[in-house]
């Protein structure tokens, strides 16, 4: 009978425990990269609604800048043009709320539409404020503007602010499971690589 030397017997254990822990390092890599892609997406999702969400507060308040610019306005020519910002900014709010839609869980999307349902009621009275101020009765469209386009505005302004506020806090809290996930299988892995 062969005997296998004792030399290559070491030698062919050391080649296996090399093959092992590079196997084992090799799907700790993948497993870093798959959650690196996770966390990724996680983060750009999220900071994508914060961000369009922001962009909307921002285009509510020229909104009611120009709303407030109309009413003040002296001449037809002056109303023409704050109406025209005030038609662009809905527009822009518009075509931000399509562009959040997809990126928000179903939870925040009954946040949205609190927000969409008191927007709505804001142009409704915006519309009639505008009417006013061109049929040049400034006094009745500066008293409904101050009262009903008011309370219609902060409603909407507020229904935005808790959604920008929840998807803060859902970012934060996303972060902080991420990081916890990433360090556990990060101690995971090198416990592994330490094993192998």
């Amino acid at each position: 009978m062969n005997r296998i030397p004792l030399k290559t017997l070491i030698l062919a254990a050391f080649v296996i425990l090399l093959s092992t822990m590079a196997i084992t390092n090799l799907q700790g890599l993948s497993a870093l990269s798959d959650i690196n892609g996770r966390l990724t997406s996680l983060v750009d999702n999220a900071m994508a609604q914060v961000q369009i969400t922001a962009e909307i507060q921002k285009n509510m308040q020229e909104i009611s800048r120009d709303e407030k610019n109309t009413i003040l306005a002296l001449t037809q020519e002056e109303m023409d043009t704050f109406a025209l910002l005030i038609d662009k900014g809905i527009t822009n709010i518009e075509g931000l709320q399509k562009e959040l839609d997809p990126l928000l869980s179903e939870e925040i999307r009954k946040d949205m539409a609190e927000f969409t349902q008191t927007w709505e009621q804001f142009l409704l009275v915006n519309k009639e404020v505008r009417s006013l101020a061109r049929a040049n009765t400034n006094t009745r469209a500066a008293d409904l503007s101050a009262k009903s386009v008011r309370t219609s505005f902060e409603k909407a302004q507020k229904s935005i602010a808790t959604l920008v506020d929840r998807l803060k806090a859902r970012m934060a809290a996303n972060d902080d499971v991420t990081t916890l996930r990433a360090t556990g299988i990060i101690q995971i892995l090198a416990a592994e690589i330490q094993l192998g």
